[in-house]
Order: C-alpha cells, then sequence, then structure tokens
C-alpha cells in the first residue's frame, strides 16, 4: 500500500511540473509546482487556508459522516463522497452525532441550542454553500461542515469537499479550508452532441462533479423532429431517468424544425405544431422542465406560409405562440428559450440577412414575453463582448426580454478545423477585464448554454474552463483555469499535460505537416512525417500506461490511426511524385495503392471507436484534402522551375 500511496505523490509532482510547462512555466518568485496545490475547479469565491491540510481519516479508523435530509441530491453527493474516500483508501459510516463531516443544507441543520453543531452560515442566493474545515478533538485531526442555502447548494460543497482530500502515508487529510462559495450564473448548460450517445451519457454523470446543472442535447443527429429515431429516444429517456434519479442535473432537449427543408414546419399547418410539440414530449413527460426550440441557420419561409404571413417573422412568431400554448397547456411553467434565424447583433450586414433587425423587432414583439432569446454578440462568435452591443441587442428584441448567453468561442483556436483541441474558454479574448464577460450574467440574468464541437473525454478539459468562468466569471482566467483542469483531468494527475500535449502539439503538427506536404510532396517532408508519427506513437503508449480511462484511450485511437496509417500513403505519393516524368506507368500504380489504402483508411476512422457505439469521433476533413491531393497528382505536370 505504501508503494502505491508513494507512486501516487510523484504522480502528482510530476503533474504538477508539467503542468507549467504546459501553461509557460513559472517565475523563481513563484512557488514550486511540484508541491503547489491548483485549486479548486470552479475556482470558489471565496477560499483561504488556515494551515497545513489535517487528517479527516486516519489509517485504519472509520470516518464518521452525517448527511441531514434524503434529498436525492444529498443521496447523490453522499454516495460520491463515499466513492471518493473509498478510492483513497478510507471507510465511512453514517453517524447521528458529532460526525467528523457534516453535510446538509441550512434548513435541514438541527436548530440552535440543539446538541448537533451549528450550520455554518451559508451565503445568500440560490446553490450557495459554506464549507468549514476545522481541528478536531484530536491533534491534527479535521472535522467538516457544510452547509448550502439549498440542496444543491450543499451537493456543491461535497464536489468541492472532494477535491480538497488526499491520501498520504497517515491517512485521508483535507486541506485547512473555509470556504464560501455560490455561482454568478445560476443555470449553466453545454450543448452535447447527439451522435455521440454514449458520450451523452458519460456527460450527463460528469458534468454536476464540476457544478453544470443543465445538459442540452442537441438536435444534429436528429433532424427528422417528425419521426426521430429510436435510438435517440432512448438517449433521452435515459438522460432524463439519470436527471430525475440524481437530481443534479436537469435536462433541456433541443430541436430545429426547418434542418431539413423539405420536412421543415410550415404554419399554416396546425399538425405541423402539434407534432414539433410530440417532439418535445420525449423529455418533457419524463420531467424535464426547460427546452429549447432552434429556427437558427435553417430558417426559411415556404411557399405554403407566404400569402399568409408575408414574413418569416410573421410566421416564425405565430409557430412559437402556438407551439408555447401547447407546451404549457400539458406541462405548466416550462422554460421556453428561442434562437431566431438571425441571433447576433450585426446579422443585418452579413449577406441575405439585411432583415435581421426587423425580423427581431416583429418576432419578439408578438411571441410571449417570458420566452429568452439567444445572444451570441456582435457576431455569432464573439471573443469580446462589450456593453452597448448587448444593449443594442436588447433594444431590439425589448427591453424587458430576458436574454441568455449562447457562446460559441470555444471554436475559435487556430487548427480548430481538426476539431481536436484541449483549449480553455475564452482564450482568444485578449482583454477580458477591460470587455463585458466579467459582467455578463447581469446582462443575461444569469443563464448561459456554452456551444460544443469536439468528441467527449478530451473535451472535458475545455467544458470544465467553461464551467470555472460561468461559476466565477468575476474571477476567471484562461491560464489559471487550464491548470487546474488538467490537474483534474484524470484520477492520475500526470495525464491531463500529457494528453494537452498529444492534441494540441502532436497531432496539430502532424495536421499541418501533411497540408504542407500536399503542396510539396518532398522526400524531406515524409522524413519529418516520419519522424514526428513515430514521436506520437510513444507519447500515446505513454499515455496509455499513465491512465486508466478506457473511453479516453478509444478516443484518441482513431487520431492516433489517422497518422501512423497514412505514412504508407504519403510514402506512395512522394514516390509518384518523384516518378511522375520520368515513369509515369509506376507513378500511377502509385497513385492507385495511395488511393485504395486511403479510403480503406477513411472507413475505418468513419467507424470511430473499437467499441463502435458511436460515430467516429474524426472529422474527415484531413483525409478528403488527402484523397484531394493524390487525384491532383495525376494532373499534366507543369514546365520544371530552375
Amino acid at each position: 500500500m505504501l508503494s502505491n500511496i508513494l507512486l501516487t505523490m510523484a504522480r502528482r509532482a510530476i503533474a504538477l511540473v508539467m503542468l507549467s510547462v504546459a501553461t509557460g512555466g513559472i517565475s523563481a518568485a513563484e512557488p514550486d509546482p511540484s508541491t503547489a496545490f491548483p485549486g479548486v475547479l470552479p475556482r470558489p469565491k471565496e477560499y483561504r487556508e488556515a494551515g497545513r491540510p489535517l487528517l479527516v481519516a486516519p489509517v485504519g479508523r472509520t470516518i464518521d459522516l452525517k448527511v441531514y435530509g434524503n434529498h436525492p441530491v444529498l443521496v447523490t453527493g453522499r454516495q460520491q463522497l463515499l466513492d471518493r474516500l473509498r478510492h483513497l483508501g478510507a471507510s465511512a459510516a453514517t453517524a447521528e452525532q458529532d460526525a467528523a463531516i457534516s453535510v446538509g443544507a441550512a434548513q435541514d441543520w438541527p436548530a440552535p441550542g440543539s446538541a448537533d453543531r451549528r450550520a455554518p452560515t451559508p451565503p445568500a442566493g440560490s446553490q450557495g454553500y459554506t464549507l468549514l474545515v476545522s481541528p478536531g478533538t484530536a491533534a491534527n485531526e479535521a472535522r467538516v461542515d457544510i452547509s448550502g442555502t439549498d440542496v444543491l447548494g450543499a451537493y456543491y460543497g461535497i464536489q468541492t469537499l472532494i477535491q480538497l482530500l488526499n491520501r498520504t502515508p497517515e491517512g485521508v487529510t483535507v486541506r485547512h479550508a473555509q470556504v464560501r462559495d455560490w455561482p454568478t450564473f445560476t443555470f449553466r448548460s453545454f450543448k452535447g452532441q447527439c451522435w455521440y450517445y454514449r458520450d451523452n451519457r458519460m456527460y450527463a454523470m460528469w458534468a454536476p462533479r464540476f457544478k453544470w446543472n443543465v445538459f442540452g442535447p442537441c438536435y444534429t443527429d436528429c433532424p427528422d423532429w417528425r419521426s426521430p429515431p429510436e435510438t435517440y429516444r432512448t438517449m433521452i429517456a435515459d438522460l432524463c431517468a439519470t436527471a430525475s434519479g440524481t437530481g443534479v442535473i436537469r435536462v433541456m432537449q433541443l430541436g430545429n424544425p426547418y434542418m431539413l427543408r423539405e420536412k421543415a414546419i410550415r404554419a399554416t399547418a396546425d399538425g405541423d405544431i402539434e407534432t414539433l410539440a410530440a417532439f418535445f414530449e420525449l423529455s418533457l413527460s419524463r420531467g424535464s422542465d426547460v427546452l429549447m426550440l432552434c429556427l437558427d441557420d435553417f430558417a426559411y419561409l415556404p411557399q405554403e406560409d407566404a400569402p399568409r404571413f408575408g414574413s418569416l417573422a410573421a410566421a416564425n412568431s405565430s409557430i412559437v405562440t402556438r407551439f408555447a400554448e401547447r407546451i404549457r397547456a400539458r406541462h405548466p411553467g416550462t422554460r421556453i428559450l428561442v434562437c431566431p434565424p438571425p441571433y447576433w447583433l450585426t446579422a443585418n450586414k452579413a449577406k441575405n440577412y439585411e432583415w435581421a433587425h426587423d425580423y427581431l423587432r416583429d418576432f419578439c414583439n408578438h411571441i410571449p414575453r417570458d420566452i429568452s432569446i439567444v445572444w451570441t454578440g456582435r457576431d455569432v462568435t464573439t471573443p469580446c463582448q462589450q456593453a452597448p452591443d448587448i444593449q443594442a441587442y436588447q433594444d431590439l428584441v425589448g427591453r424587458e426580454r430576458h436574454l441568455f448567453l449562447w457562446d460559441n468561442t470555444l471554436k475559435l483556436p487556430p487548427g480548430w478545423d481538426n476539431v481536436f483541441r484541449m483549449n480553455p474558454f475564452l482564450a482568444t479574448c485578449d482583454d477580458i477585464a477591460a470587455s463585458a464577460w466579467p459582467t455578463m450574467a447581469a446582462f443575461t440574468r444569469g443563464e448561459a448554454v456554452i456551444n460544443t464541437y469536439g468528441p467527449g473525454e478530451i473535451y472535458k478539459v475545455p467544458l470544465m474552463t467553461a464551467a470555472d468562468y460561468l461559476w466565477n466569471p468575476e474571477q476567471y482566467d484562461p491560464k489559471d483555469s487550464l491548470r487546474r483542469a488538467m490537474y483534474w483531468f484524470d484520477e492520475n494527475p500526470a495525464v491531463g499535460p500529457l494528453v494537452h500535449r498529444w492534441v494540441n502539439d502532436l497531432h496539430q503538427q502532424l495536421f499541418t505537416k501533411r497540408q504542407q506536404f500536399f503542396r510539396n510532396p518532398s522526400a524531406d517532408g515524409l522524413a519529418e512525417i516520419r519522424k514526428l508519427t513515430d514521436e506520437y506513437e510513444r507519447e500515446f503508449d505513454r499515455i496509455a500506461a499513465a491512465t486508466k480511462n478506457k473511453e479516453l484511450l478509444a478516443t484518441l485511437r482513431p487520431y492516433l490511426r489517422r497518422h501512423t496509417g497514412a505514412v504508407e500513403v504519403l510514402a506512395h505519393m512522394q514516390a509518384a511524385w518523384h516518378v511522375r516524368q520520368t515513369d509515369p506507368a509506376e507513378a500511377g500504380r502509385r497513385i492507385e495503392k495511395a488511393r485504395a489504402e486511403m479510403a480503406a483508411l477513411a472507413e475505418e476512422l468513419r467507424k470511430g471507436d473499437i467499441a463502435g457505439d458511436h460515430r467516429g469521433c474524426v472529422r474527415p476533413d484531413l483525409e478528403d484534402q488527402t484523397r484531394k491531393a493524390i487525384d491532383a497528382l495525376l494532373a499534366p505536370a507543369g514546365p520544371t522551375k530552375h
């Protein structure tokens, strides 16, 4: 056991050194990263430590745990805390009084004057908590008290406590912390890509640990809202069962009735409104209380609707109003969020969007006042939000209309065409402090949905940093957030920096080198790709040896195969290029080999991971470029330049 403990401590030391490298290093005056605690994620509003960590579960002793109340949220949190303690080598039992750890919503703690300890005073407002670690009755031992403003706040206090625990040779320790914390955004949601059914189920369980409280399975794999497939129905049912069972996440189903033009909604067809409402019954009938209707990107005015309504705004306002009436007749109080076709301030300046501002005024004047409207920013993707832009958009949709942030900035970093990045939220904003980002919640009444594009496991890092922002935008720092996210990414904190380098550095280099090779298929270029691919494979082996997360490895393997499987294809291309003028027949044979091997590789990647339970994570952009480059080798050679 001691060897395992020492190995874990060594791994954490290595991880923090690697975090320093990944995030730019430290100066001589800063703490040694091999011993520095990276911090809780999301970063608490108020956090301080009163001394060295204390023992909360000495070796060989069962820890006493008291949870006030039997709400499903607290049952979930209690089980997660027990799981963490057991993983660290401690056992726990329920205690009635004087427990080492006491947790509950403030109203469920014993009344003042009882024999039990008093609840710490939680902050005002929903989802907040106070966590106090103080010395216990024995030397160097701790007691922990967590009091939430509500049960969800108490649950979030448990999640913070989990991150404060550590294993040492003496037993499980807890940092001697005092935390007073609450979220700035109270509605914190992100969009899950529907074609990753397994990942969506994983996210519904994983996300609350980092204080997300809404999960939005999107419509992308279900464009036919009239008759969604059984796989989609099953996924929504599973997500709703998770939400109702745990109590710590809400499901917000997204749907777009315009995605398939030939099956797009008609405002003149009342049956279409009923069918659209039935689509959302999949979640509402299973306990969901919020939905998002997406009229963006594909909306148009069908010929059948033009004579009666005259404009898209009039048709859409009729659809939304009648839709809301049907939904709320069956499920009173349902929140409805809407993304209109123009959802950014400068839409009226874009080609074919000259009508945008007139649309927003007309549409929002004729739909129910309590329906919230998307705000993405001055542009579809806005790195630097500014208050005057938000106020101008608010004037268009009405001063009393609720806005909610729909943010697209996670797709911004260079090289995003490979959709494989572990970038922190707002990494591309030059001056966060001078922008509207720190006060965005005031404009959107604390509601946000973060748009996501990448595959499941590696995308936990960007999502953790986005959760960090939404919880505490006033103190958000992308570099600090990335440091924390990579530390908490895996059970072994050394894994995050390894994967970050593999994804953002090595994969991106190979992606770029191959694009350069297409323009000049030289022997030197091929040799460079071979060398980099070998390093890429060795680094994957290091990751595989360091993590127990099989799903992570299944996510990464197609990207490894993308490059190891392409080396010989590129070799055929280089050989064909070399003899294209001296031996056209050999060049042709090489080209055919390259084409056949690339087709086989592309099909392998399309199937995705070995389990085959979702479509491939690898978007085929690079493979399509490779095929085009192979075909271009058949083009007549121009005059040789000397």
